[in-house]
């Protein structure tokens, strides 16, 4: 931080971090990380995503039990050769992952990319919408989709 910020009394405190964090809208934040993430990608020529892994995972002790509130769950955009996060996007059960995606698809350039999803991802409309984005896409095919499961055994 000391090769950004002229910081007279040191580095913030963990608290310090945790106010600033909370005062951030994530609506408002999406736009900014994303077009820092174009920026990074275009100066250090990762235009050009050869896979994008999306998946969704529990944040681990993030349950508010004392309101009733199960763990947040994320969806991700992973470009998997640059180890770089491209997008995310919360749902508020594993569940809604399917509802999430199209939302995140939208959100990240895709094209020249193969996109891979699990088995949540198996669906007509998410295929339609990468295709259109120019990406190509690999899904897992288990029980969810019954007709296409028998067929491809």
């Amino acid at each position: 931080m000391k090769q950004h910020l002229e910081l007279p009394s040191g580095t913030p405190s963990h608290d310090t971090f945790d106010r600033i964090l909370r005062t951030i809208k994530p609506e408002a934040f999406q736009p900014c990380f994303q077009s820092l993430i174009t920026r990074i990608s275009q100066q250090h020529g990762l235009s050009e995503t050869n896979q994008i892994a999306i998946d969704g995972k529990a944040l681990r002790r993030s349950h508010d039990k004392g309101r009733s509130l199960g763990p947040l769950f994320l969806l991700s955009a992973w470009a998997v050769e640059h180890g770089l996060s491209l997008g995310q996007t919360a749902t508020e059960e594993k569940s809604n992952e399917i509802t999430a995606i199209p939302e995140l698809l939208v959100q990240i350039e895709i094209k020249t990319s193969v996109v891979t999803i699990d088995a949540t991802g198996c669906q007509k409309n998410f295929a339609a919408k990468i295709i259109s984005h120019k990406g190509d896409y690999v899904v897992a095919v288990k029980g969810n989709q019954e007709l296409l499961h028998n067929a491809m055994q």
